[in-house]
């Protein structure tokens, strides 16, 4: 049997190559030891609204500070006064650590301090 002769750049490569391999196993190993499965930890924030033809678009921005990721997040929205109006957004995936964003409508100008927001629920994955 013969065993090939390899000069220095091919085992610069594989060594090169086997770290990495040993560098991202052994952080993964990492995370899946030392990471907590504390539940989503969700916050939303309201931008300014913003005209879209004869109705105000609010953006929304949710973000999620917990150990968990959060799937079919259900946010609402209410503007307050003589007839309360809500409306809901629904967002598919906010990974942890992260955010997602979203927009609600509303039929009349909502004044920022009139508005407030609140997230209905979400479900783990």
């Amino acid at each position: 049997m013969n065993i090939p002769n390899k000069n220095w750049v091919e085992w610069s490569v594989f060594g090169l190559g086997a770290l990495l391999v040993l560098a991202v196993v052994s952080y993964l190993a990492f995370e899946i030891v030392t990471r907590s499965t504390s539940p989503a930890q969700l916050t939303v924030t309201l931008g300014e609204p913003q005209p879209a033809g004869d109705r105000y678009m609010v953006p929304v921005t949710v973000e999620n500070e917990g150990e968990t990721s959060a799937e079919n997040v259900l946010v609402e929205v209410s503007l307050a006064g003589d007839a309360p109006v809500r409306s809901i957004v629904q967002l598919a995936f906010v990974p942890h650590g992260s955010s997602g964003n979203g927009w609600v409508m509303f039929p009349a100008e909502p004044a920022p301090e009139q508005l407030e927001a609140r997230v209905l629920g979400f479900e783990e994955p």
